[in-house]
């Protein structure tokens, strides 16, 4: 083989050799700058598919509370049940509920004494009220709560006329009326009385009468009210009072009234 043949046989290898090195880089190439856009391709599916992170239930905002009023009270009442000259402060009270006979009268008394013993049951609610002397004009009230077939209700009594006026209470002559609603009620002044008196009624109502104790008598329809319950409580201001007229004073005294039948 000439020398000359041998030079074009060695140039040919030599561009063979380069042009597979050219073909051996761009491929390398090629596969360094795809790799970066295939990567992203996928991390952008991933994201595309990923599930939306589903909000955090909002937390229910708490039923907001009723607001008190704290203001002086200079005569706080409080609830005793009669046992025969001995009047005993009661935190509840159990009895055997039917509609032909009273639960009990409940007396209220400005006191924290566990027995009150009298001699005259026509003078003692006076000399107790009387104890404390006070130009602030004070009054009496009662409530009645109790629930029917879950819902709650609740009565403020002010005066008789919250009892008569209610369709779901019953001031009526429990032996001659009709007696209708959840519960009876009757409510009495036993200040200055002599003799046999009866409950009051709207007619004798004045800023001087105070109701100073409440007969509670089942219903036919009281089996149906479950966690009866009664407050009494003195007061001097409309301040102590909501715009739905219940009390939201500081100084109520309240207890369950079971009916253990």
């Amino acid at each position: 083989m000439s020398s000359s043949m041998k030079k074009v046989l060695i140039g040919m290898i030599a561009a063979l050799v380069i042009l597979i090195v050219i073909i051996v880089i761009l491929a390398t190439r090629d596969t360094v700058v795809k790799e970066p856009e295939q990567m992203g391709e996928t991390i952008i599916a991933e994201k595309v598919t990923e599930p939306a992170t589903q909000a955090e239930p909002e937390t229910e905002e708490a039923a907001p509370q009723p607001e008190v009023v704290d203001l002086p009270n200079e005569k706080e009442v409080r609830l005793y049940v009669d046992n025969g000259g001995v009047m005993q402060l009661v935190s509840q009270y159990s009895s055997v509920w039917t509609p032909d006979a009273d639960i009990a009268i409940f007396e209220a008394f400005n006191s924290e004494q566990a027995e009150i013993s009298y001699d005259d049951y026509y003078t003692v609610h006076e000399i107790y009220w009387n104890a404390v002397e006070t130009e602030t004009r004070y009054k009496i009230g009662y409530e009645l709560s109790f629930a029917v077939n879950g819902e709650k209700k609740v009565y403020t009594i002010l005066e008789p006329q919250d009892i008569s006026g209610n369709p779901d209470l019953f001031m009526g002559d429990a032996a001659q009326d009709e007696v209708t609603g959840y519960m009876g009620a009757w409510v009495y002044n036993d200040i200055g009385q002599t003799g046999v008196y009866i409950h009051l009624t709207q007619e004798e109502m004045t800023d001087d009468v105070l109701m100073t104790s409440i007969k509670l008598r089942p219903t036919p329809q009281s089996d149906q009210i479950t966690d009866f319950r009664l407050k009494v409580f003195s007061y001097s201001s409309e301040a102590e009072f909501d715009d739905q007229g219940h009390y939201i004073g500081t100084h109520g005294y309240e207890i369950p009234v079971i009916n253990e039948g």
